[in-house]
């Protein structure tokens, strides 16, 4: 074991471009913070291709080849985000490159390529040490904001000291953490077909609702349901905004994203008195984005979790009946929707447009199958998703046992993921206790689910009498040990 740099076990690093859009078909790969999956892996899926051009002596422009050769992705290269992120979501997230046989990869001006100097360090274990280093919340040391981004000291960054065991040790590690890997790997598959399934299901029962190959009749929007356009309350009125889980979430267009059927949990939140201002929609409504300033987010949906509030960007369709079914008939007219935007720079479907819009009317005892069918599956993807918790939690758990040094978790983001598999016996232990009255004192957790895990254990060691509970000066929670 010895105490090293980071930038010692690098050989080199290396900026990212962004080039220009590909008009040619002849562009490349390009690697964006939005490809950045779980667990480190890259997502494939919504890859960007752009020209990496040069200007020749004549002034005519050409694929600039000698900056492709020094720039694209090799085996085992690391990606660092350097630019993005936000308050709860730092910068400095890592994925790992696989060679793949289709094309040139390159990473854009958002991140930076480390390629590790294999001499010293095993380049997976690397990678698993900057994980970590991102999991303890090290890289907040390292970044600083500029307008609306945070931006990581990659130099900075890259001073910070770890300890290197020997290679055959490093390659012990690699061993662990990528069997725990390959299951998270494994269960991500297993979510990812089921998604599929329910997709292809529906073409097979509905056709595609745009070409309507099958030959349905069609009726405009607003004849089988309404159309709401959200809205911001007041800001200068804090009373409208909630700043712990109480209140309705208050949903953006960063919280609907192409691959989730439902929207992931909103920043801001509405008090009761917020959400007579704001506009509402139940659960299972669908929400489109309606107002965006590129073209291919324009008509992503998503459906609602439970009763939310939207903002103004978005359009939401609360249909008469089937709202499963409508919302994958929304979902795959994306094509429909972002043809009726205006040319403005700012794409826009207005609420009076949603509404004329025409779409196929399918048979209603197809819908009702098809609902029951997505509830089903639905109950399966939920057991995968709790499943793939479970492993998220066993290798996060992993990472720290294998590289801490004594490295103080910044308010310790592993203790909420952990949070359930405690026992009463287990959150006695060390500072366990105070992680979680800090946790209820802050309002910092992620999910009013896992607030009220935390509570329900606070209350279960209050009963027993296995810790007291007074207020200190500031009214805040304490508790001791009896």
């Amino acid at each position: 074991m010895m105490k090293v740099k980071l930038k010692k076990l690098i050989e080199s690093t290396i900026s990212g471009e962004w080039g220009v859009e590909d008009t040619t078909g002849d562009g490349v790969n390009i690697i964006r913070g939005t490809n950045f999956g779980r667990a480190g892996r890259i997502n494939y899926s919504n890859l960007t291709k752009r020209l990496i051009l040069k200007k020749d002596k004549e002034g005519n422009f050409t694929i600039d080849h000698d900056k492709l050769d020094s720039k694209k992705l090799l085996n085992e290269d690391i990606i660092i985000e350097k630019s993005g992120g936000g308050p709860n979501t730092p910068v400095g997230r890592v994925v790992y490159f696989e060679e793949k046989e289709d094309g040139v990869f390159l990473t854009n001006n958002f991140t930076t390529l480390v390629r590790a100097n294999k001499k010293l360090v095993n380049p997976k274990f690397l990678f698993y040490q900057f994980s970590y280093l991102y999991l303890i919340g090290k890289v907040k040391k390292y970044q600083n904001k500029t307008v609306g981004l945070y931006n990581l000291k990659i130099n900075k960054y890259l001073n910070e000291e770890v300890t290197l065991p020997e290679v055959t040790e490093q390659s012990k590690v690699v061993v662990q953490l990528n069997r725990i890997q390959h299951l998270i790997d494994y269960r991500i598959q297993s979510i990812d077909l089921l998604n599929r399934y329910l997709e292809s299901l529906f073409f097979e029962m509905f056709g595609d609702p745009v070409l309507n190959e099958k030959k349905w009749n069609k009726v405009k929007l607003n004849e089988i349901g309404e159309i709401i356009t959200g809205n911001t309350p007041p800001k200068k009125k804090p009373e409208y905004y909630s700043n712990n889980e109480k209140g309705i979430d208050w949903i953006k267009s960063d919280n609907i994203k192409i691959n989730n059927f439902y929207n992931t949990k909103a920043k801001e939140r509405l008090t009761t008195k917020g959400e007579t201002v704001g506009r509402t929609v139940p659960k299972n409504s669908t929400l489109i984005i309606s107002i965006s300033g590129s073209k291919n987010r324009l008509g992503d949906c998503c459906m609602t979790i439970d009763k939310v509030a939207f903002n103004q960007q978005i359009n939401a369709f609360v249909p008469l009946k089937n709202s499963i079914y409508h919302y994958f008939l929304l979902k795959n007219s994306k094509h429909s929707i972002q043809n009726l935007a205006t040319n403005a720079l700012k794409k826009l479907v207005s609420k009076t447009t949603l509404e004329k819009m025409t779409i196929i009317d399918t048979d209603d005892e197809l819908q009702i199958k098809f609902e029951e069918i997505f509830s089903f599956v639905q109950t399966q993807k939920n057991r995968y998703q709790k499943s793939l918790e479970l492993l998220e939690t066993l290798f996060h758990s992993l990472l720290h046992k294998t590289f801490s040094n004594d490295s103080k978790i910044d308010e310790d983001k592993i203790f909420e993921d952990l949070l359930r598999g405690f026992t009463n016996e287990q959150l006695k232990e060390n500072d366990r206790l105070i992680y979680m009255i800090n946790w209820l004192n802050k309002n910092q957790f992620s999910s009013l689910e896992n607030y009220n895990v935390a509570i329900k254990k606070l209350f279960d060691l209050l009963e027993q009498g296995e810790i007291k509970q007074y207020l200190s000066k500031n009214t805040k929670i304490k508790i001791k040990k009896s």
